[in-house]
């Protein structure tokens, strides 16, 4: 069962399964047009609502890109998620002029509520999320000295707190972005950039990467303290005002060094895969796009979330909104879109949550792999208040270091928020 709000904003209920429910408002669809595969597009009559239902999880062969470009050949404008407002798949919908609507599944064991009363933020903490057992309380984030950073800074191998200016050419825009992060106060996840000076050689050696190189990145891992790391790529034209590449490249979780050669070419690899080359020639990107590679530490994050600083779904109000979209556990659940998340809407100016949508969170993905969230938080608030309140101040001085509208991925671990990163906002809605 789906329910969604009409224009008329009255709360809708619709039956997915056509066995002769009736719906709750009279006018109200009585089935979606689900689509899981282009051949969907090709059945829809142009009548039923659409629900986009395209599964996107890590290492999914889906070809996402492509059935997005099926739906503008077959002029659909609108479309219903499951997703999270904020995922990429949401995201690439937006890009390619599809407005995106979300409709709540209601499993058996699943419990959303919605609150729209308004609560001030940054008083008295209410929520349940901090409940959640720290198995690794102990587990400290180490401070590296940045002297030590600065013997990381070459052609090749460049540490994120050591990039300047001269350095953006080289790391890409997503890499370039978190050192700008850095540099402004902000915590990031310590690492490193593998250059696309770095790429280019690959590419020349038919896909393996040169000793010399093999070897900075160990001493990188070294200097650094570097354990288990997340493995992102950070391409020259991702991260642009006109084009995100919202999940397009290979992204690697909890890699350790001995694993991090094959993981830093599999990101190399991703760059021409065909998603990946039709994006680029679908947004006239192709003819500048080099590649660069980050290497982070992988922080174990209790709770994980995505933050726009303007809401994408009101155009009318989206300027004065703040939209936060947050899990228990690692992020990829919710930005690959397999699960939707928590959804908060908040003045930010008054800092008030005009609008919170909780969903049932029965399972968490962490370093060590999916397990269970305790039975009593599944249905509470993977955000307190105070946490929720640091978010918007975030978001706003960040907002303001780039001078426009920021899509800003975050974790949270033992009271600290990390920027993961942080990438203008390519299409609000129409």
């Amino acid at each position: 069962c789906h329910f969604y709000e009409d224009d008329k904003k009255r709360l809708c209920f619709i039956n997915l399964r056509n066995v002769g429910g009736v719906p709750i408002n009279e006018g109200s669809p009585s089935a979606f047009h689900v689509v899981k595969n282009i051949s969907d597009i090709e059945t829809w009559d142009g009548n039923l609502p659409v629900l986009f239902d395209v599964q996107t999880e890590r290492d999914n062969d889906t070809p996402l890109i492509e059935i997005i470009k099926a739906l503008g050949n077959k002029e659909i404008k609108s479309v219903f998620v499951n997703y999270g407002i904020l995922s990429h798949p949401a995201i690439l919908l937006r890009e390619a002029g599809v407005q995106v609507q979300q409709s709540y599944q209601l499993y058996e064991k699943q419990v959303i509520h919605t609150q729209k009363d308004g609560i001030e933020i940054g008083g008295e903490t209410v929520i349940v999320a901090d409940q959640i057992e720290q198995a690794e309380a102990t587990e400290a984030y180490k401070e590296i000295d940045l002297k030590i950073e600065q013997e990381l800074h070459d052609p090749h191998i460049i540490s994120l707190n050591q990039m300047v200016e001269e350095d953006s050419s080289f790391v890409g825009g997503k890499a370039y972005n978190l050192g700008k992060i850095a540099k402004a106060g902000f915590s990031i996840p310590r690492g490193f950039v593998v250059t696309t000076r770095v790429f280019k050689k690959w590419v020349e050696n038919t896909g393996k990467l040169d000793t010399d190189t093999s070897d900075q990145i160990s001493k990188a891992f070294q200097l650094l303290e570097l354990e288990n790391v997340a493995v992102r790529s950070s391409s020259t034209v991702e991260d642009l005002s006109q084009a995100s590449s919202a999940g397009v490249y290979k992204t690697s979780l909890n890699i350790r060094r001995d694993k991090i050669a094959n993981a830093i070419i599999e990101g190399f690899k991703s760059f021409h895969e065909p998603n990946a080359q039709v994006y680029r020639s679908e947004k006239s990107i192709e003819g500048s796009a080099d590649m660069a590679i980050i290497v982070q530490e992988m922080i174990n994050a209790r709770i994980s979330g995505v933050l726009f600083t303007r809401n994408p779904l009101n155009p009318d109000t989206g300027e004065s909104e703040f939209v936060i979209n947050a899990t228990f556990g690692l992020g990829e659940p919710l930005v690959s879109g397999r699960v939707s998340g928590d959804t908060f809407i908040i003045d930010k100016e008054k800092r008030l949550i005009k609008e919170s949508t909780i969903t049932q969170k029965n399972s968490m993905l962490t370093k060590d792999g999916e397990v269970s969230v305790p039975e009593s938080i599944r249905s509470g608030s993977a955000l307190n208040n105070s946490q929720i309140d640091q978010l918007v101040q975030i978001g706003k001085e960040i907002e303001e270091l780039f001078g426009a509208p920021q899509d800003i991925e975050f974790a949270i671990a033992h009271d600290k928020i990390w920027i993961l990163q942080s990438r203008p906002i390519t299409k609000l809605g129409s």
